[in-house]
């Protein structure tokens, strides 16, 4: 087996997270980092160079292939999430969409009162570049508009052109899509950040290589993390961390691999027949995500079709009047329903997300809003800009149709699970303190997904490169 060097950093996950802080880190000549990514270094794949290949990634060899199993109406639900150097970077939809103020502002409130917007928004400029707002970021990004765009003003919607929302978040936008606009190919964390990391002589970048599990030593007040058990080419290694062990494994792994290692509810623990290193409750709960629903329309023979590229063109924030799609019952019924990520005391085991949704949705409103937005789309696609496109628009349905449909085929998750170690206080289910550091460590720190205590209104890929 080929040896992997002891550092002063171990970066579990060279995903999304976890090469921009290997970056960040290597800008200290004396630090030596080692990240260390379970996946394979798919760099050169022309599925992930190319855009419009990303379809194909989901469900493929380079996907963890999770699942919600059998959540609404006994249905199990994919979430896809990478599984190669540059994580879920590299194989999703390539959307942008920055969390508003309001969203990084409540973390605050929840007891986190040195993250808000104005502390946050620095490191998203920081990571994105984009002419006439920052030009000092990393992660390239292009701004196409479709008819789409024009329609949303014909049904009553307004626009905006404030892209980071300090000034109106809700209203139609261009879609942000993560593509070099002079290469033409994916701006990725691997691209930008990793291809930074590889330039640093003090960065050690190891694929392949699966932790089992972090190793302690016992210090007053607390434990020390001192290294990782690596399982690669088929042996196990101990890799030593003279400073810091930092898990960015995402929302889904990281948690595991707290729970694998002896941190998290003492009585799951001790059932699975963990040893238990420290007692921490609020590790794989809180699992948040968005849901969703793809309505699909066929579409007339248009010669202004003949050039349209495949994929998402456009976004929208819009407002419902939630007074008119939700009643008391739903309001009384919001409660988040969580569970451990892990069901298995073996670490090569495959296993399921069990913690987002029971038979229906944990969140009765999520199925009334969404309901609601579908009803609102059937009527967007009414509109003349879209009318020309359509060949069969759908007639307007109501809120029982709609929602019967949701629960049967329509309603899905988006990719944006997080929570699942979270940015709170102790007593209120928190994992991490708002250094990012775990409770009741010295040294073990968590920078990915599972740190967000509360899901922003967009997708969270920028707002994760922004947290690393």
């Amino acid at each position: 087996m080929t040896s992997i060097p002891s550092a002063g950093y171990i970066i579990v996950g060279g995903g999304t997270a976890g090469l921009v802080l290997a970056a960040r880190l290597a800008e200290d000549s004396e630090a030596r980092i080692a990240v260390l990514e379970s996946g394979p270094d798919a760099t050169s794949d022309p599925r992930i160079q190319n855009p419009l290949a990303f379809m194909t990634l989901p469900g493929s060899d380079l996907d963890w292939k999770s699942q919600y199993p059998g959540r609404i109406n006994d249905r199990t639900l994919d979430h896809p999430a990478g599984k190669l150097l540059c994580g879920f970077s590299a194989i999703n939809g390539l959307v942008l969409t920055p969390p508003s103020p309001a969203a990084i502002d409540v973390w605050a409130k929840l007891g986190n009162p040195n993250w808000n917007w104005e502390t946050f928004k620095p490191y998203l400029e920081k990571s994105i570049t984009t002419p006439g707002w920052s030009e000092s970021g990393i992660i390239k990004f292009i701004q196409p508009a479709l008819a789409w765009y024009n329609a949303h003003p014909e049904v009553g919607y307004a626009e905006t052109s404030d892209f980071l929302g300090e000034e109106k978040t809700v209203g139609m936008r261009s879609f942000t899509a993560t593509i070099d606009p002079t290469s033409e190919t994916r701006s990725s964390a691997d691209s930008t950040y990793g291809a930074v990391a590889r330039s640093r002589p003090n960065v050690t970048i190891v694929t392949e290589a699966t932790i089992r599990r972090i190793l302690f030593t016992r210090e007053d007040g607390g434990v020390k993390a001192f290294g990782v058990e690596v399982y690669r080419e088929g042996s196990l290694t101990t890799v030593e961390a003279s400073k810091e062990v930092i898990l960015a494994a995402g929302a889904l792994h990281t948690p595991k691999l707290l729970e694998l290692s002896g941190i998290g509810d003492k009585r799951r623990l001790e059932t699975l027949g963990i040893s238990v290193v420290l007692h921490s409750p609020g590790v794989g709960e809180h699992l948040q995500n968005h849901p969703m629903a793809v309505m699909p329309v066929p579409l007339k023979d248009n010669p202004a079709l003949a050039t349209m590229q495949p994929g998402i063109g456009a976004l929208a924030f819009t407002r419902l009047d939630v007074t008119d799609v939700i009643d008391e019952s739903a309001k009384s019924a919001c409660e988040q329903v969580t569970n451990s990520l892990l069901n298995s005391a073996n670490e090569g085991s495959a296993y399921s997300i069990i913690g987002m949704y029971p038979d229906k949705f944990a969140m009765i409103a999520d199925i009334e809003i969404l309901a609601g937005h579908v009803q609102a789309a059937q009527e967007l696609l009414t509109s003349p800009s879209l009318e020309q496109f359509a060949l069969a628009p759908p007639e307007p349905e109501n809120t029982e149709t709609i929602k019967t449909k949701l629960r049967e085929i329509m309603a899905s998750t988006a990719h944006h699970a997080c929570g699942t170690a979270a940015m709170l206080p102790f007593n209120d289910g928190g994992v991490v303190d708002q250094d990012l550091k775990v409770y009741g460590t010295s040294n073990l720190r968590i920078v990915d997904a599972s740190v967000i205590p509360l899901v922003p209104h967009a997708k969270i890929m920028a707002t994760v490169y922004a947290v690393a």
